[in-house]
């Protein structure tokens, strides 16, 4: 079943929290929570929960986004981050998850859905080919502090 984070539920946030840090295992905890809080303010974006029962074992997150390199609309559906538990996958719950993202993004009027992985994450690659993405650009980002 997919269905989107019951924000008033401790259980669904800590566990979504837990599986946040599974997927960017170099997240600073202190960190991880207030990004966690700053997305549940916004309305903007969206988190959508996959389970095994009563289980939670995975998650996507969804926003809009203004701007997107290859897309011609704006809003742009984001899929943000999508993660599910190693046992859990090759089932459908990411095809699922994504449908659920792209869904919601259409509710908020988009036409056009994107995400994102790392040059070195080729797993991740792959999976976005599998599901029906195409890929528009390679680049390394540089920032500087002013």
């Amino acid at each position: 079943m997919i269905r989107p984070l019951d924000r008033n539920s401790d259980r669904e946030r800590s566990r979504w929290g837990e599986l946040r840090i599974a997927l960017f295992p170099d997240l600073d905890p202190a960190f991880n929570d207030a990004d966690m809080a700053a997305l549940l303010a916004r309305d903007e974006q969206e988190v959508l929960l996959a389970f095994s029962g009563d289980e939670v074992v995975g998650f996507a997150e969804v926003a809009l986004r203004n701007l997107v390199d290859g897309c011609l609309t704006s809003p742009v559906g984001y899929l943000e981050g999508i993660y599910l538990v190693p046992g859990h996958r090759g089932k459908g719950l990411s095809r699922q998850l994504l449908e659920a993202a792209m869904g919601w993004a259409r509710a908020q009027g988009c036409s056009e859905f994107a995400s994102d992985s790392s040059l070195d994450e080729t797993e991740a690659q792959a999976w976005h080919r599998r599901v029906g993405f195409e890929e528009t650009y390679r680049i390394v980002q540089f920032r500087r502090e002013l």
